[in-house]
């Protein structure tokens, strides 16, 4: 809706982002990301130990920009992004690689059974498909993530 609120110091627009749960992200406090997506299932309280700015640029992105001030600024909002979930928002927050589901991965390089074997696609949550043998016989199998371990190099 056009227009601009001058008892709040925005558009319409911007004063519907609020309302809609979007917001500059000078407006992001730690304690209105955990709420929001405590809201959304997730456990909060597994992403405490993290500071605000990491949470902010993992979990936050960029919806709409609004005219704001009397100035009429154009300022960013943002939410939380929805192609972001726990599993991934947690991995990406310890610095791990995450692989999201059909993306392909040909540098993780792990163990299955004690044979080295590499991870090419993720399935599902909690399976991937990975090449096991070598350049004679290749097996293609689809495992469940936590059968396989992360190669180590013994050298």
């Amino acid at each position: 809706m056009a227009g601009y609120d001058w008892t709040k110091g925005m558009s319409n627009n911007a004063v519907n982002a609020y309302e809609n749960g979007e917001k500059p992200l000078s407006k992001w406090t730690k304690s209105e990301i955990l709420e929001t997506i405590s809201e959304l299932g997730w456990n909060a309280d597994l992403f405490k130990g993290f500071k605000v700015s990491d949470l902010k640029e993992v979990l936050l992105e960029e919806s709409s920009w609004h005219h704001t001030s009397k100035f009429f600024n154009e300022t960013s909002f943002y939410q939380i992004s929805p192609y972001m979930f726990e599993e991934k928002a947690l991995a990406e927050l310890k610095g791990e690689n995450y692989i999201d589901e059909g993306e392909w991965c040909d540098d993780a390089f792990l163990t299955y059974n004690g044979e080295f074997c590499s991870w090419k696609r993720r399935i599902s949550k909690d399976t991937i498909l990975i090449e096991l043998g070598n350049i004679l016989h290749k097996e293609i199998k689809i495992v469940k993530i936590s059968e396989v371990k992360k190669y180590e190099n013994q050298n």
